[in-house]
């Protein structure tokens, strides 16, 4: 749908160049074999398609995590360079080395990467006053974007005083646990009810990350997922498990006959849902 989104406005002349900074796990995905490289657009993403980003700087008065490696790193570049006279190449490489937590990528048109940042984040002198001139910045508090909620909560728990608070605490970091365990387990469980579909190489489905090709397939589990099982929007942690559609998909396209075993698939994660997760989760799964 971006990528759509991005050829329509190509297409009716919404802009003349066009520069992406995305910041989210698995970001590469979004762009990965998808943004034409003819439509004057330059993306670059905090992380390759199969891979979290990392959040940091966490704020003990706020309880929080105020930024996110791959932002901040470019966000701080911004502020230390004259934008005259540091090209978008420049940055792409100083924040790719300087993210040591995920793979900084960049996608489309690698052309305007030549091109300065001050034709797309205008006309600016540098911070030096405010960030202390070329030195950069270390993060030592980086975590998996994922696990964010709980660590979060292991946060607060430590710095707790008060044994009520403590008992409070301890108990909402567990409810956070069995919320993760609990859609963990339906996934598997549901994978090994398709293994005549996908064969006996279950493990690697639930563990390991392959690349998606077809999308087609994904979508609908996706789809058939949010409207019969759980809602994405709800469950931000189920978002971290998509993968394993990706990688049932990627299994269901070898051989013959995908698109009947595609129908199949959906038809068993309906049921499946129907008799497990008609009643969905007492908390969000977060």
């Amino acid at each position: 749908d971006l990528n759509k989104a991005l050829q329509y406005m190509y297409d009716n002349k919404r802009y003349s160049q066009l520069v992406f900074y995305l910041e989210a796990c698995e970001s590469g995905s979004m762009f990965s074999k998808l943004l034409p490289k003819n439509i004057n657009v330059y993306a670059t993403t905090a992380s390759n398609p199969t891979e979290s980003s990392y959040a940091c700087y966490f704020d003990d008065k706020r309880q929080t995590y105020l930024g996110d490696v791959y932002s901040v790193n470019w966000i701080e570049d911004s502020d230390r360079k004259d934008w005259g006279k540091e090209t978008l190449l420049d940055q792409f490489n100083l924040v790719k080395k300087e993210t040591n937590t995920s793979h900084v990528m960049e996608y489309g048109d690698f052309k305007i990467a030549s091109e300065g940042l001050g034709e797309f984040q205008g006309d600016k002198k540098p911070s030096i006053d405010v960030l202390g001139g070329d030195e950069v910045p270390v993060v030592f508090d980086a975590v998996d974007s994922g696990d964010v909620p709980l660590h979060i909560h292991q946060k607060k728990l430590e710095a707790a005083r008060d044994e009520t608070e403590k008992q409070i605490l301890t108990e909402q970091l567990q409810r956070l646990v069995d919320g993760r365990e609990f859609a963990t387990k339906h996934f598997h469980q549901y994978v090994n009810s398709i293994k005549h579909l996908v064969g006996e190489q279950i493990d690697t489905i639930l563990t390991q990350k392959q690349e998606l090709n077809n999308r087609e397939c994904y979508q609908q589990l996706v789809d058939t997922f949010h409207e019969k099982c759980l809602n994405l929007n709800e469950n931000p942690f189920v978002l971290r498990k998509l993968y394993i559609f990706a990688n049932v998909c990627e299994e269901l396209s070898r051989g013959s006959d995908v698109e009947i075993k595609t129908e199949d698939a959906v038809d068993h994660l309906v049921e499946y849902c129907f008799h497990n997760l008609a009643k969905g989760y007492q908390q969000p799964i977060l």
